[in-house]
């Protein structure tokens, strides 16, 4: 899937707007997924802002460390 996503942008109330290469948008809403440890810390809206694009993968840089998120994981969230 790499090259996948074209764009990558945070949203109000925890969705992030995933534009693919081939011109389709996804909106992922995160917040189960938020309850997990591994993104729990993306509860504080100023850090889920934060999200930037690296290759195929949502990044965000928290006091603790990178928080990675691939293209897969997030549209499997959608299912």
């Amino acid at each position: 899937m790499q090259g996948s996503i074209s764009c990558l942008s945070a949203l109000d109330d925890h969705v992030l707007k995933v534009e693919l290469a081939n011109g389709s948008i996804a909106f992922v809403n995160m917040e189960k997924r938020m309850k997990a440890i591994r993104l729990r810390e993306l509860n504080d809206a100023s850090l889920f802002r934060s999200v930037r694009l690296d290759g195929d993968c949502a990044v965000w840089t928290s006091p603790k460390g990178e928080i990675r998120v691939t293209v897969r994981e997030l549209l499997d969230t959608m299912l």
